[in-house]
Formats: structure tokens, C-alpha cells, sequence
């Protein structure tokens, strides 16, 4: 795949109703050649096997699933 860049990332752990049971550290690695071809391959960059890794360690909410308002601001 040429270059690839990893990207630190946070993740979060759901269950099957969509509810928060807790989060981690990832990485989402992307491979820069690829991307760097055509805006057209961007799905193919970040999908390939091994793209996307989770650590060993899930930080879990001790109390069961919680509500958590997740917001982003760019």
C-alpha cells in the first residue's frame, strides 16, 4: 500500500441498543499513496485489512451503560 500514516484516535464501545459501555484508544492508519491518487479511492485508503486497530485496554463505565452527549467542534 505504499505510505501509511497513522492517526491516534479515541473510540467509543456500544452495545447492540446503541448505548455508551465504555471507550478506548485506536488507530486509524491511512494509506497516503492511495489517497493521494484520486479522491475517488479515500474509501479504499482507510479500508484495507489491518487499517484500523484497537488497544487491548476498554475503559468501562462501572455502573453499566451510560448517557454521554458527544460534540465535536471543527
Amino acid at each position: 500500500m505504499g505510505s501509511s500514516v497513522p492517526e491516534p484516535e479515541r473510540f467509543v464501545a456500544v452495545n447492540h441498543k446503541g448505548e455508551i459501555l465504555g471507550f478506548g484508544i485506536g488507530s486509524d492508519t491511512t494509506a497516503r499513496q492511495l489517497e493521494s491518487l484520486s479522491p475517488l479511492y479515500l474509501p479504499a485508503a482507510k479500508t484495507y485489512f489491518g487499517s484500523t486497530t484497537m488497544n487491548p485496554w476498554l475503559t468501562v463505565f462501572e455502573n453499566g451503560p451510560v448517557e454521554v452527549t458527544i460534540r465535536m467542534t471543527i
